[in-house]
Formats: C-alpha cells, structure tokens, sequence
C-alpha cells in the first residue's frame, strides 16, 4: 500500500521495547486511515498524531497539539500508557492504540472551531470497528 499522499499519519517516540511491541501495527492503522482524507474535516495539509511510548521518567515533554501554520499541518503528542503497553497482548495493543488515539483526537481537537472533530472521530471509530481494532 502506499502511503505517500495520505494527509493523516501516525508517528512514534518509542523505546526499544515499545519498538518491538508497536511497530507492527502500523502498517495495520496507516492502512485504516488512509481511507480518510484530512481535507474532508479541516482546511489543512495534514495531521500526524505522535504516540509517545517511553518510560514516564524518561520523556520530559507534555502532551500537546502543535499547529504549524506555515505549512497547514497539525500535530498531535500523546503517551500511551506505557504500563498497560508493558503487559498488553497483540489485540490489547492494537486496543490500546486505537484508543489512545480517539482520546487525542477528543482531548486535543473537539474545542477547534476550524476542525470537524466530532465527524473525524465518528469516522475513525467507525474504521477501527469495521477493521476489529475496537
């Protein structure tokens, strides 16, 4: 599948063991997103939700939504919760960062007024559920 002109992405800040457990999988959610279209829900270029995987003690930054104006695109920092990830099972961790990321999009876009947030995540709820993730 290619991926190059998809406008919503994932990305991750990961540790070696995170590594091992996520990787995976994100073939499994660029290929469930790459049925929406950014464009559908904001005039932006993009968005790339960030899921942060670390040890709590070893990463200082916040969660956080970056909007970068310049180029149109929005980015979205959030943990995972690095001690269910620690003892998740295959399905528990696809569960995990699924759900993971309907909170970023209900923490970090719901209040934007220039974002149809409340469709964007009934439509990417409704993907993972056609596709067993949720």
């Amino acid at each position: 599948m290619d991926f190059q002109n998809q406008s919503i992405w994932t990305n991750y800040i990961l540790d070696k063991f995170s590594a091992q457990k996520i990787e995976a999988f994100d073939k499994k959610f660029m290929g469930i997103l790459s049925n929406l279209h950014i464009q559908n829900y904001a005039d932006l270029n993009g968005i790339t939700t960030i899921l942060v995987a670390l040890a709590p003690i070893s990463f200082p930054e916040k969660e956080r939504l970056l909007f970068r104006r310049k180029i149109q695109e929005i980015e979205i920092y959030i943990n995972l919760d690095y001690e269910k990830l620690l003892v998740s099972t295959e399905t528990e961790t696809l569960q995990l960062i699924a759900q993971t990321y309907l909170a970023a999009i209900d923490r970090f876009l719901m209040h934007r007024k220039d974002f149809d947030a409340k469709r964007f995540y009934t439509d990417v709820e409704k993907l993972f559920r056609e596709n067993g993730v949720l």
